[in-house]
């Protein structure tokens, strides 16, 4: 009976008594993944960054003291050799370069002269028209010049224009036709701007060859026709001159310039400028040109070709050989 009790009465009590769990597992936070990327390595490298940070220093400290070490010796060095070598040096130097005379001449020779211009005449044409011209002067043998000028008359301005000059050369400057509201007696001619350019030897090894062998112009059959023997004076008060000029040099030119000078018993009695285009090696021109009103006897034609040969722009290049035009 008490048997059949003690097995009722454990029955009972194993049904009551849960079961105990196993002991859990601890978490493994190297598998901890952050949301916003920062893992565990990160941390442990930044962990050992801190408590190393020391180190750093002195290494950095020791590559210091390193620099010094080499460093130091050689600036000792060298401040020592200028204060007992150098400065002397220096002081003699000084003392050379004070005592050294500059060449007052050597320099002058150097510099470009100013251009020397004579005095603006005019001539008088039709109505209110006037020729003007002015003689230019290059006294640099080593230099040319090209300018910028006008006519003052009075408070008005005129006859503004450019030009050049070659090295040595002496020139007329003409400035042609002009409108004016009163005579021009008291006319004065003005440099606007002028620029000096050198002439370089290496290019220029012998200037008056170079020059000579580009302006090689032959004039010829010079003729001038006063007004009243002309065909055209039945008609038109003009006086005609006609010439040929030849290109007798090796080059090719876009345009030459002819200035042109009638010269009478008291001077200068006309003036002109004419333009040849295309003026190729070999070839002759023949020319003919007007003047209004009669100029009185002519007893001297002077024709000048004028072409600035230290322009590369003005040649008419050569391809393939002499003789053809590009």
């Amino acid at each position: 009976m008490n048997k059949l009790f003690n097995l009722k009465k454990s029955k009972i009590n194993s049904e009551k008594i849960p079961n105990v769990p196993e002991t859990e597992k601890k978490a493994d936070i190297k598998k901890y993944v952050d949301q916003e990327g920062l893992t565990i390595k990160k941390l442990e490298t930044g962990l050992w960054f801190v408590k190393n940070f020391k180190y750093f220093n002195y290494l950095f400290y020791g590559a210091l003291i390193l620099i010094s070490i080499v460093t130091w010796p050689w600036f000792i060095y060298s401040f020592g050799h200028y204060v007992i070598v150098g400065m002397k040096d220096d002081n003699k130097l000084i003392t050379d370069l004070i005592a050294t005379e500059v060449n007052h001449e050597a320099v002058l020779s150097q510099k470009a002269l100013p251009l020397q211009f004579g005095s603006l005449k005019s001539i008088k044409l039709s109505g209110n028209s006037y020729d003007f011209y002015i003689n230019v002067t290059n006294p640099n043998e080593k230099h040319s010049a090209k300018f910028s000028y006008y006519i003052q008359t009075g408070d008005a301005k005129t006859g503004d224009g450019e030009n050049f000059i070659l090295p040595g050369d002496n020139k007329y400057l003409l400035i042609l036709a002009q409108q004016l509201e009163r005579s021009p007696i008291n006319a004065e001619f003005y440099i606007d701007k002028i620029n000096f350019e050198r002439i370089i030897p290496k290019k220029y090894s012998d200037w008056q060859m170079f020059k000579n062998e580009r302006m090689d112009f032959i004039i010829n059959d010079k003729i001038f026709n006063p007004a009243k023997a002309t065909i055209l004076s039945e008609k038109l008060n003009l006086s005609e001159l006609s010439f040929s000029a030849s290109n007798n040099s090796a080059y090719n030119y876009y345009e030459v310039n002819f200035t042109i000078l009638l010269k009478g018993i008291t001077g200068i009695a006309g003036v002109n400028k004419y333009k040849a285009i295309n003026f190729y090696s070999g070839e002759t021109k023949n020319v003919n040109t007007t003047w209004p009103g009669s100029l009185g006897a002519i007893k001297e034609i002077e024709i000048i070709p004028e072409i600035d040969i230290t322009n590369e722009d003005n040649y008419i290049n050569f391809e393939g050989g002499a003789g053809e035009e590009k």
